[in-house]
Formats: C-alpha cells, sequence, structure tokens
C-alpha cells in the first residue's frame, strides 16, 4: 500500500475525489473522526524508529533529532486531538442565551464549529513529517479532507501518514499525497481548494498569498522567524550559553525559530562568549544545503565587510562553506554599522550579538525585525521581569529561560505575524483556525417590533429601549423604563389609528 500512496495523485482529480469524501467524512461527530486518526498515535507507539526513518530532511540531522524534534511532538499532538479535540470543536451556546427563551420577544444563539473543506496542506522540507502531518490531521479532526503536498524529498513521510489513515478506515480520498513540487501546489490552489495551510519562507508565503487571493482562499501562512534572543540584567549566563549552542545546531540550524539575534547588555558579552565557546567547540561543522551555504557566504561576509567581528569559530574559511556544503556554529559580534543579518531569514547555523544596554532597549530592538515568529527571554531568578518583558514583544510565541523545545507541546499555538505570516497551527487555536463559526439563531416569542409599520412614537420607543440597557446608572435606566412604556402605549394607538 505504501508503494502506490507514494505514487502522486494527480492534482484536479484528487480535489474532486476529496471533496465528494469530505461530503460523509464532515457528517460523523468529531469523536468518531479522532477515534480513526488515533491509529497514527499507535503506529508510532509501536514503531517510533519506523517514523524516524522517513524524516529525510536535505541537511545533516542526527537520528536523535528526528525522534525527539518530529516523532515525539507528533504522537503528542494526536494524543492532544483524543483529550481535547472533541471539546474545543463543540457547538457553543453564546453567554446568557440557553434561557433566553423565558423572556418575551428574546432570542438564544448556538455558535457551530464547521469545516471550512478541502484544505491543502504545504510541508516544509526542514522538518518533512512533523510540519505536514500535525496540521493535516488538525484537519481532518475539524471535518475537512487534507491534501498532502510533501516537500521535496518529503514523499515517503507523507506516504506513511496517507498508508496508516487508510489502514485506520480512512477514506483514502480524504488525504491524498500531491506531487512534491511547487506545480502540484499552484495547480490545486488554482482548482479552488478552500484554505491553505503552508509551512516556508517568507518568500513562500507570500507567493502562496498572491495565488489564493484570487480566489479569495484563506491562508494559514507559517513563515520563516529571525528570532531574538533577549538577555536581561541578572540573566543566568551558563544557561543562555548552553540554550544558544544547542538551539543554533539544532537541525544543522535549519530551524525556523532558532535564536539568531542575541540582544544583551555590552558588560555580558564577553561573560557570555566565555561559556559558549567551549559548548561550541563540542559542535563539528555539519551539513547544510548549498542554497543556505550560498546564503551563509554572501550575508556573513558581507557583515564582516561592514565591520562585524567573527567570535566564533576561531578560524572562519567561507570558501569550505561554499565548496562542501558543511557549516560550523558561526558567531558575529555587530558593529554598528554590520547589520546585513537583521532582516533575512537564514537557515543556517548563524547568530549574531546585538548590545543594548538597557532592557527596555533590548526589547525595542528585538521588535525591530520584520519577523515575528518566536522568541526567547532569560532574565534574573524567579517570576516577574522576564514575563513582563516578553509580552512587550512582538513574536507569536516566546519562551522564558528556554529556546524550541517549547513550542513542540501540543498545546502551544504557533504562528507569526509581519513578514513571518499570519494564522496559527496546533494547539486549541489551530485546530478552530480550520474551521468556521456558523451562528444559529432562534427568536422566541411572538413579539416582534422590528415588523410593526413605521409611527411617530417609533423614534422615541427605540430611544427609551436603548437607554433601558445602557444608560449610565441604575436611576436613569429607571427613568428610560418608564419612558419605554409610555412610548410602546403611544406606538399601539398610533398602530391602531393607522389600520
Amino acid at each position: 500500500m505504501m508503494a502506490s500512496a507514494a505514487q502522486n495523485a494527480a492534482t484536479i482529480p484528487a480535489i474532486d475525489a476529496a471533496r465528494a469524501a469530505q461530503t460523509s467524512w464532515r457528517r460523523l461527530s468529531p469523536r468518531q473522526r479522532i477515534d480513526r486518526l488515533l491509529a497514527v498515535r499507535r503506529a508510532i507507539g509501536t514503531d517510533p524508529q519506523r517514523w524516524a526513518n522517513v524524516c529525510t530532511p536535505p541537511q545533516d540531522r542526527t537520528n536523535a533529532e528526528s525522534l525527539a524534534a518530529e516523532v515525539a511532538p507528533l504522537a503528542d499532538a494526536v494524543q492532544w486531538l483524543k483529550r481535547y479535540g472533541a471539546a474545543t470543536l463543540k457547538q457553543r451556546h453564546a453567554e446568557g442565551s440557553r434561557f433566553g427563551w423565558l423572556r418575551p420577544g428574546s432570542l438564544t444563539l448556538v455558535v457551530e464549529r464547521k469545516p471550512l473543506g478541502v484544505v491543502l496542506v504545504i510541508g516544509a522540507s526542514n522538518y518533512p513529517l512533523f510540519l505536514l502531518a500535525v496540521p493535516a490531521l488538525q484537519a481532518l479532526a475539524a471535518g475537512n479532507a487534507a491534501l498532502l503536498k510533501p516537500p521535496p524529498g518529503g514523499a515517503a513521510a507523507a506516504a506513511l501518514l496517507h498508508e496508516t489513515l487508510v489502514v485506520a478506515g480512512v477514506d483514502p480520498r480524504l488525504c491524498p499525497v500531491l506531487a512534491s513540487t511547487r506545480e502540484a501546489a499552484e495547480e490545486a490552489i488554482d482548482a479552488g481548494v478552500d484554505h491553505v495551510v503552508v509551512t516556508g519562507s517568507a518568500e513562500t508565503g507570500r507567493a502562496v498569498a498572491r495565488s489564493a487571493a484570487e480566489r479569495l482562499t484563506s491562508c494559514t501562512l507559517e513563515c520563516s522567524g529571525n528570532d531574538a534572543m533577549v538577555v536581561l540584567n541578572g540573566a543566568n549566563l551558563d544557561r543562555v550559553a548552553v540554550c544558544l549552542a544547542w538551539g543554533l545546531m539544532l537541525n544543522s540550524g535549519a530551524t525556523c525559530i532558532a535564536p539568531r539575534r542575541v540582544i544583551l547588555g555590552a558588560d555580558q558579552i564577553d561573560d557570555l562568549l566565555r561559556r559558549l565557546k567551549p559548548r561550541l567547540r563540542a559542535r563539528p561543522a555539519r551539513r547544510i544545503t548549498e542554497r543556505v551555504a550560498q546564503d551563509v557566504v554572501r550575508l556573513v561576509g558581507e557583515a564582516i565587510t561592514a565591520g562585524a567581528t567573527v567570535e566564533w569559530p576561531e578560524k572562519l574559511d567561507l570558501t569550505v562553506i561554499a565548496e562542501r556544503h558543511t557549516c560550523p556554529p558561526i558567531v558575529l559580534r555587530h558593529s554598528a554599522n554590520s547589520r546585513a543579518l537583521d532582516p533575512v531569514d537564514l537557515f543556517g547555523p548563524v547568530a549574531t550579538l546585538t548590545v543594548a544596554e538597557t532592557d527596555d532597549e533590548r526589547v525595542a530592538a528585538a521588535n525591530r525585525s520584520a519577523y515575528a515568529l518566536g522568541a526567547s527571554v532569560f532574565g534574573p531568578p524567579g517570576f516577574g521581569e522576564a514575563d513582563e518583558r516578553a509580552r512587550e514583544l512582538l513574536a507569536g510565541c516566546v519562551t522564558l529561560e528556554d529556546v524550541i523545545a517549547l513550542t513542540a507541546d501540543a498545546r502551544v499555538p504557533f504562528g507569526g505575524t509581519g513578514s513571518s505570516g499570519y494564522g496559527v497551527t496546533r494547539g486549541r487555536e489551530g485546530l478552530l483556525n480550520l474551521t468556521r463559526p456558523q451562528a444559529i439563531v432562534r427568536r422566541h416569542g411572538d413579539w416582534l417590533p422590528h415588523l410593526d409599520p413605521e409611527t411617530a412614537a417609533l423614534p422615541d420607543l427605540i430611544a427609551a429601549m436603548i437607554q433601558t440597557q445602557h444608560a449610565p446608572g441604575l436611576a436613569a435606566r429607571w427613568r428610560a423604563v418608564r419612558r419605554f412604556l409610555q412610548a410602546a402605549k403611544l406606538h399601539q394607538q398610533q398602530k391602531k389609528e393607522r389600520t
């Protein structure tokens, strides 16, 4: 079955078939749909290594990284659906509407969560399983069909997900695997899907948004970041050093929320470097893609030319990076004119150190980037200062005293703003993002004053009615009630005269 699933479905027929299958799928209850999706968690629990083996990003990655960064959080995401998915999608009785029938002329309001229809999920090559599977499973849980468009090199991950769902009883038409080409995504959008979830660069996000706009198709754009690591006065620099060294080299730097811009005080830099360099020395150069190697060479070279200082490695050879496509962790100390790396989304293991003397200036420097996906804050012990500063940041997800790993928690909604895109995936907010609200409003009683013929007393009646609800103070509202009764009596008299 896996071989046949890997044969990419023709795009337009796949969309038509998915739309037909979604008609019956959406009629199942959320619990019934989620029960079938639980097969993914069982399959991972039975053989997690099989799932790690299909994670084949183009850059260097260890087996442990695949298990920890893709397989484990995917299983957690399915477990979250089991525990909270049905409750999240449950109909909601609007505030104050449950007993509205007790009042003549009142109404009740129920808000249903309806599926969007056919959702195109475009995966990313840096995490080919996790970034494709989680939004696809949430789309299916919400009652949608999910077209799986894997990144180049990600077809095996998409095929394994498809196979597992089909064996569990999911209609294969609901989750077809498309070709991994850009053209397949463009064709699907042009053919008329109902929503697009894309993970990729800002350039990719803009291209998808332009195509989708032609049909007014909604999008969730999870684009790149240029994440700030804000180091406050009194921060534990040992913790900063170990987090920076790990985050810089995780997945060979190909992580959209890796720490890129370390913002700290001048009196902290040398102390941080003293703690950081031994940890970087233990992390060898790793293979990166040719395109990323070209970006690293160009951007780092421009920064050095503009006056940046190379703090690590001890000897940086950009020619080796360009020719061998391997890159060590690189740390640059900015000068006043060397901020070439600030406005870009670089997927290599490069970080910059920027001085900002006060905590206010550090937050302001973090917010100056066009990207606002993630950020981290390291502050003095205890709760307070770091929490307050986190709330001042524009980033969609801010971690305190750690980097990256916390964002993989299944409860955490993930999304950015600015050049990092819009919309959200994962968690409760991500699940609701794949639905639309439908309001069902029922009128109770026979009093329908808006259908009455207009009379001279009607403006006074409406004005008094407004004041009974909104006039400041009980005395003013009570006076409004008296005026309302008087106007209502006059209104009824004038109606009778007209008839």
